[in-house]
């Protein structure tokens, strides 16, 4: 008994190793954690208020906060390189301040940055749709050839075919130059447009869509996404209804 307390008091050699190992092992990650917790540091001022506002293009981001945030993030993406994210956050944010600027070498030169930061998106996360989404869109307006962005159209249907995001922008891109679009894309899109109306949470994507298009694609839209009377006296009900909203 005496023994057994002596011991208790007195832990084993392999027991104070054991307890050195995990301290040190501890200390270890918190140190590899270090460059991570300093980066998003750098951008917790933004957090609040840059991606909703990028998930929401109606809300208005000035361009000086724009450049701001986007300065911040860049900075916390070249300290941890592949962080998919904050790269993502990054060629948004150029995205937005390429609007911002309308036509001309400025606009061409944030396109030109977003799509770099969504190379090193997809390199650093393949398997995430909206990187190849957003850098399809980012090329076609370079006036890339249409097999470039056919093919980022390819991969962005085959890492996100459900995600709302990849497939409003994967919409708007196709019905730009439907004809011009390899057959098995206009499949893949025919069947993804009538999925944006069945669905009730994306109806009013497919409107937005619907009015900001030309003739051609509103036709397009009217053959793939709106199957019987029904559907198209609703979708009518609801063009009217949006329309009337912007014109106030």
């Amino acid at each position: 008994m005496a023994a057994r307390g002596e011991a208790a008091r007195h832990p084993s050699q392999r027991t104070r190793w054991a307890a050195r190992l995990a301290l040190v092992a501890g200390v270890g990650l918190v140190l590899i954690a270090l460059p991570r917790i300093h980066a998003y540091l750098g951008i917790a001022t933004w957090s609040d208020r840059v991606p909703a506002a990028l998930d929401n293009p109606s809300i208005a981001i000035e361009p000086p906060v724009l450049a701001d945030a986007r300065a911040d993030y860049c900075a916390a993406a070249r300290a941890l390189g592949g962080d998919a994210y904050l790269q993502q956050e990054c060629a948004r944010l150029a995205i937005r301040l390429s609007g911002a600027a309308g036509d001309g070498s400025h606009a061409d030169e944030r396109l030109a940055e977003a799509a770099a930061s969504l190379r090193r998106m997809v390199a650093a996360a393949p398997n995430r749709g909206l990187g190849w989404s957003l850098l399809a869109a980012v090329e076609a307006a370079r006036a890339a050839p249409s097999g470039e962005v056919a093919g980022l159209l390819r991969m962005s249907y085959l890492t996100a075919p459900r995600e709302a995001a990849s497939m409003a922008i994967r919409a708007r891109l196709m019905l730009r130059d439907w004809d011009g679009m390899p057959e098995d894309l206009r499949s893949d899109a025919g069947r993804e447009l009538a999925l944006l109306w069945k669905c009730h949470a994306l109806k009013g994507e497919l409107v937005s869509i619907y009015l900001a298009s030309d003739f051609r694609a509103r036709a397009v839209i009217r053959r793939h996404a709106l199957v019987t009377e029904a559907d198209l006296a609703q979708f009518d009900a609801r063009v009217r209804a949006a329309a009337a909203a912007a014109a106030r």
